[in-house]
């Protein structure tokens, strides 16, 4: 399983790779999320939100900051959008985007 770190610190995400893979690839890829620790607390929430190429965005919740990239994600040909949403109750701590 190939994997993409994406590295968060302070309002940046940076990706150790580029290359998610192939349309329609099934669980082929999973992002892991390396968080920095003032974002780690608990009771936080931390929600990706996936933009797919035709513009519909998909919510995920992360409870281990991993992220498998699934054929329901991958079926369009473009580029995924990424944005990691961290929340305490309904108040945003911090959004992160990476595309």
């Amino acid at each position: 399983m190939r994997q993409i770190t994406i590295t968060c610190n302070g309002n940046n995400a940076v990706a150790d790779s580029y290359n998610a893979g192939y349309q329609s690839e099934h669980n082929a890829t999973m992002v892991m999320f390396n968080i920095p620790d003032d974002l780690l607390r608990t009771g936080y929430t931390y929600t990706a939100v996936i933009e797919l190429p035709n513009g519909t965005a998909v919510n995920v919740d992360l409870d281990d900051f991993k992220l498998p990239l699934t054929k329901s994600l991958t079926a369009h040909s473009g580029i995924l959008k990424i944005q990691l949403t961290v929340a305490d109750n309904d108040r945003f701590i911090n959004r992160l985007w990476f595309d």
